[in-house]
Formats: C-alpha cells, sequence, structure tokens
C-alpha cells in the first residue's frame, strides 16, 4: 500500500525533478515547463481523481516501460504547510500493479486530524510524472485544467492512445478552456486571463 513520502532524501529526488521541468515556477497560468516540452493538451482537473484516468496512466506507464508514477502537490506546498502540519510530504508514488483502490485510498487519506487535508480535497496545484523526462502533468483546481506536457509528438501520442475508447476527455487547451466558458460563462476579465493561459501554452515549434 502507498503512504506519503515521510524521508527528506527521498523527498528532496522529487523535489529536484520538479524543479527541472518546471526550472522558474511563478503560477499555473505562465506555462513554466523547461524549453525541452513542445506539445500540450488539456483535460478537465478533476479526472486526474477519477478511475478512467487512473486506468490510462498505468497502461502509459506499462508503454513507456517506466515502473512508479509520482505524485507531487505543488500548492499547498509539500514542505511549508504539508510537513510543517504533518510531519510528511504531500508526495507518493504508486507503482505501476498498483490498483485505483490503492490510489484512492491515499489520495484521500487523513494526514492529520481531519480528512478535509486529504490530498484529493486540500490540493490547489499538483504534478504527475515519472522517471521519464519526456513527459510531465500539472494541474490547478482553481483553473479546473489539467494540462500534460510533452517532448516529442510520438511520446504524446503514446500517452494518448494509453487510454484507448476514453482518450476523448483530452483536447487542446484552447477547447478546453471553450468547453469550460460554456458551463461557467466568463466574465470578460477572466475569459481574458484565460486567453492568456491558451497563448502561454501554445505548441512550440
Amino acid at each position: 500500500m502507498s503512504n506519503f513520502i515521510i524521508d527528506k532524501e527521498e523527498f528532496e529526488k522529487y523535489k529536484s525533478k520538479i524543479g527541472k521541468i518546471f526550472p522558474e515556477y511563478t503560477s499555473f497560468e505562465k506555462n513554466n515547463f523547461n524549453s525541452n516540452f513542445k506539445y500540450f493538451i488539456g483535460f478537465d482537473f478533476d479526472y486526474i481523481l477519477e478511475e478512467i484516468f487512473f486506468e490510462g496512466m498505468i497502461a502509459f506507464l506499462n508503454k513507456i516501460k517506466n515502473d512508479k508514477l509520482i505524485f507531487y502537490t505543488l500548492d499547498p506546498s509539500p514542505e511549508n504547510y504539508f510537513f510543517t502540519y504533518f510531519n510528511k510530504y504531500s508526495a507518493f508514488e504508486l507503482g505501476k500493479h498498483s490498483s485505483y483502490e490503492d490510489f484512492n485510498d491515499i489520495i484521500y487519506k487523513d494526514p492529520g486530524e481531519s480528512t478535509l487535508d486529504s490530498i484529493g480535497i486540500n490540493s490547489n496545484e499538483i504534478a504527475l510524472f515519472s522517471k521519464s523526462d519526456d513527459w510531465t502533468i500539472i494541474g490547478s483546481r482553481d483553473w479546473e485544467i489539467a494540462i500534460a506536457g510533452f517532448t516529442s509528438s510520438e511520446i504524446k501520442e503514446k500517452f494518448i492512445q494509453s487510454f484507448r475508447n476514453k482518450s476523448d476527455i483530452f483536447t487542446t487547451i484552447k477547447e478546453q478552456v471553450e468547453i469550460l466558458d460554456d458551463i461557467l460563462k466568463f466574465n470578460d476579465n477572466i475569459k481574458n486571463e484565460y486567453l492568456h493561459l491558451v497563448e502561454n501554452y501554445k505548441d512550440r515549434d
């Protein structure tokens, strides 16, 4: 069964990788992926917590021959918030043979005194990655969008194909924003903020 990372050295290893993926991280909408990431697709943030997404991620891990999926909370801070209050980090790993029940248990696990502090409820920005340097997912609950970034069109296609008949959950960033606008009816100010996000996450030449 998976558990939160408590060892500082192990946590620092994953923190270092996050620093390489997002070398100058400031905020979700600015696209802080390093320059190796060229291709981006979007999907609803809430899918990250669902079984169809988990199954696709496990299939993707097997396809790229990676053994572990790392779940890492960017906000609240895994150090300044989570470790300070609970003496553990809001990061964990799942093996490729893990079940959705394993994931669900850890994502909604009470880290201290209340399930309201579980990652599934009290997380705003999260990242998912593996040992591969060719893909990463970042998601924002506030923006209601998650974005998968890839270093090549080939790895992007492997990712999408891993979800088989559920791959229609993925869209361009522009299309995902349009879906949100249809549902939430953005005012002009919010719409402009999302247009900046779309511009920032255009595929790179």
